[in-house]
């Protein structure tokens, strides 16, 4: 009996933990040069404002090879408009995926094309945030169950 209580913590210890995420278009409206950043950030979950002062979001890009986030058919962050046909990012401390839509089972795949999780459009959350500084919106494109550790 204590074997198999042994041998089943440790089982619980070692199998990954499922890494729900949502990916969203954001923007950041600064307000001392009225200046304004796109990009997109990785949430656990719907954020908080303090989540989202505390992101690092990637930057849009055409070729998302040398880092940052390939999106074809996101919206804007004031948008819910959203049409993903394909997603893929590439952030240093996590790797490079991509997920297409018209692929059975929307895999989410790694770049030997290992599945790697499940994506789905979810334009169900969107934020409206502001710390004095600047103003903070953002709207989510697609949400991913992974057995990756992102964001």
């Amino acid at each position: 009996m204590r074997t198999a209580s042994i041998l089943a913590l440790a089982t619980g210890l070692i199998a990954p933990a499922v890494a729900d995420f949502y990916v969203y278009a954001s923007v950041q409206y600064i307000t001392a040069d009225a200046s304004n950043t796109n990009d997109f950030t990785f949430f656990a979950g719907p954020p908080s404002c303090d989540d989202v002062y505390n992101s690092i979001g990637l930057s849009p890009t055409d070729d998302a090879s040398g880092g940052g986030v390939r999106c074809k058919g996101c919206s804007t962050a004031e948008n819910n408009d959203v049409k993903v046909t394909e997603l893929e990012f590439k952030a240093n401390d996590y790797g490079h995926y991509t997920w297409y839509a018209e692929r059975d089972g929307a895999p989410l795949v790694d770049v030997n094309d290992a599945v790697v999780g499940t994506c789905n459009i979810d334009n169900s959350d969107n934020y409206n945030c502001f710390d004095g500084l600047a103003t903070y919106k953002g709207q989510s494109q697609i949400f991913c169950s992974t057995s990756l550790a992102i964001p």
